[in-house]
């Protein structure tokens, strides 16, 4: 089984990461992790917070602009110590055309190429869109992408909350297109809002079943992008679940 982690996006609006982290690293070791997938401004804090707290660095997660200049980021992760960025969307949001998705795929390669000689994987994280729209060649986002990205330099963080939205089995997904999964996101969703692990309608049980096939992938990692409620207690809630159902969950 691939490492676990958390990511940390569920505080925001509720706690300051840049200038409380300590608040928020606690509550993600009391719910179980020992990673964490998130970022600061600083390298050094965040590595030094993080040791506080028994916590590993899993991950960063940036936006494709973000990579058009990849030492830095082989510079921070040097410090940090994780191995692994994940990046959401194309170069442009609002702005989904072919020479949108052409450029982000020469960024993310020649980003994935400089990251992986510096002993960093590169993952995209994908949304709906990428499932839903087909704005190149007759295809979707995800599969113009799958085609275009080099597969030694960028595979992908499957995300199966977004999966489930856009109406596509995340199992059989999973399955599918194992060889090219190199991260995988745990999210579930009630119809209406985000919630923990267990709590919406995704199918999580039979995506736990599947996580042996997943050879390539390097993280797991529980995420929910907001609540209007408590962030720690959804935490613990993740927590909760992964210790039930995902084995070796530590």
């Amino acid at each position: 089984m691939p490492a676990f982690a958390t990511q940390l996006i569920v505080f925001n609006g509720h706690v300051n990461l840049e200038t409380d982290p300590d608040t928020v690293f606690a509550a993600a070791r009391a719910a179980g992790f020992t990673a964490v997938e998130t970022q600061l401004t600083d390298a050094k804090r965040l590595r030094e917070r993080l040791a506080a707290h028994g916590l590993k660095h899993a991950a960063a997660h940036v936006v494709a602009g973000q990579l058009q200049e990849p030492q830095p980021w082989i510079d921070y992760l040097g410090i940090t110590e994780a191995r692994d960025i994940c990046s959401s969307g194309l170069l442009h949001w609002h702005q989904r055309t072919q020479a949108d998705h052409d450029a982000t795929i020469d960024t993310l390669n020649a980003a994935g190429r400089a990251l992986r000689a510096g002993g960093i994987y590169l993952h995209y994280h994908n949304h709906d869109f990428e499932l839903l729209e087909k704005p190149v060649s007759g295809v979707t986002t995800l599969q113009y992408l799958m085609d275009r990205l080099d597969p030694a330099a960028v595979d992908f963080c499957i995300d199966v909350g977004w999966l489930h939205r856009a109406g596509i089995d995340p199992a059989r997904f999973l399955g599918e297109n194992a060889a090219r999964i190199g991260y995988l996101h745990l999210k579930d969703w009630n119809g209406r809002a985000w919630v923990p692990p267990g709590q919406g309608q995704v199918d999580l049980l039979s995506v736990a079943r599947i996580l042996p096939q997943l050879k390539q992938a390097r993280w797991i990692t529980c995420e929910q992008d907001d609540t209007p409620g408590d962030p720690a207690a959804c935490l613990r809630a993740a927590g909760k679940w992964c210790a039930l159902h995902l084995d070796d969950f530590s």
